[in-house]
């Protein structure tokens, strides 16, 4: 029997004030927590990828949680753990490979998060590998991942003109595994270049190596930098999960131990981006904060967002048009949405082929026309 919207609505309630209570210090509520249906609980839990940091940060807190909502927890960890060591397994072969060929790498978000942040690979929930490479290298860099047996999740560009517009508009590609391994090849860490990160040739003198554990000897970000990327990602995607805001928080803690994250004297410490995903937090988690038009945007966008990545809601136009009004509207400066509008206006979708990327990176004019043609032809 499938798990009504209002089981998933109480769940979602009841972990976020499991999650938020590590910094308000406020007692659960007994009552909601007792009503929760374990199915509901796992299924929020598991969206949001906070198994790990629920057992690690907030074991105290759980103990408040009624046992059969606590037995769902192990059992996602365990796979979680899993997944990850298949993972650090494919990224360090990618890595070596990529390496030996000349093209240097940098692993982001996952693996490396999860390490950086919390000392255990397993921590967060992830389901693919994240590696940036130069956007001079990305031809070489595709070409050593087929060669290892990886296949593209959407066909790859067999001229220039289609790559250069590609890339324009795109930020990474897809391919995946025979042996399950799900890789995004990252030339930018943000579609929007005012967000995303330099580029890798630019980044390599600022970069650190991990020192120990499985992924020792891999390129590391400065913590600002790290700290900036995961802001801006998170922004954009409305912290429809749970976890991208998480890490900022735990950043944030441990830097200012002592200090509520929400503070106002610690608000004019704080970057834009980790301010405005901090709001976006406190929303969500219900928490006393103001809540201006624009996050209540975001924070519509995020619950549908949430539906269609639990499979409860399909894809249509509406919804896509919501979910990028929220993503626009999370964003931090007039500047940033006004690069987010061009580039959803000149995007084109991966399937639509050779030529319309060639008209495309010709006449940018006709994105949106070529857009409103995949759709229609998707749908009949």
């Amino acid at each position: 029997m499938s798990t009504s919207p209002q089981d998933l609505a109480l769940a979602g309630r009841v972990l976020a004030q499991v999650l938020r209570a590590r910094w308000t210090g406020e007692r659960l509520d007994a009552a909601a927590a007792e009503a929760v249906k374990p199915e509901a609980f796992e299924q929020i839990v598991k969206l949001h990828g906070v198994a790990g940091v629920l057992q690690l940060r907030h074991a105290s807190l759980l103990q408040a949680l009624p046992p059969d909502l606590l037995t769902v927890l192990p059992t996602l960890r365990r796979r979680a753990t899993v997944l990850a060591l298949m993972q650090v397994r494919a990224l360090r072969e990618l890595v070596t490979t990529l390496e030996a060929a000349g093209i240097a790498t940098l692993p982001l978000k996952g693996l490396a998060l999860s390490w950086r942040l919390y000392g255990d690979i397993g921590i967060r929930q992830s389901g693919d590998i994240d590696v940036l490479v130069d956007v001079d290298a990305v031809p070489d860099a595709v070409a050593a991942l087929l060669a290892l047996g990886y296949q593209p999740t959407q066909p790859l560009p067999d001229r220039a003109l289609h790559w250069r517009e590609r890339m324009r508009v795109v930020h990474h590609v897809n391919l995946q595994h025979a042996n399950g391994a799900y890789v995004e090849l990252h030339w930018r860490t943000d579609p929007l270049r005012s967000t995303s990160l330099p580029r890798l040739a630019t980044l390599l003198p600022t970069l650190g190596r991990i020192e120990s554990g499985p992924l020792q000897g891999l390129r590391t970000l400065p913590l600002p930098a790290l700290q900036a990327s995961l802001a801006s990602h998170a922004c954009r995607s409305r912290v429809a999960r749970w976890k991208w805001g998480y890490d900022l928080l735990e950043i944030v803690s441990t830097a200012h131990p002592g200090t509520r994250p929400w503070s106002p004297a610690l608000h004019t410490e704080l970057d834009p981006y980790t301010r405005r995903t901090m709001q976006m937090m406190a929303a969500q988690w219900s928490m006393a904060v103001p809540v201006s038009a624009s996050l209540r945007v975001a924070g519509l966008a995020a619950a549908v967002e949430r539906e269609q990545l639990m499979g409860r809601q399909a894809a249509s136009a509406s919804r896509g048009l919501l979910l990028h009004a929220g993503a626009w509207a999370a964003l931090q400066d007039w500047p940033a949405r006004a690069e987010y509008l061009a580039w959803v206006s000149t995007r084109v979708s991966p399937d639509v082929g050779e030529a319309a990327y060639s008209l495309v990176a010709r006449k940018p004019w006709l994105a949106p026309l070529i857009r409103a043609w995949a759709a229609a032809r998707r749908r009949s």
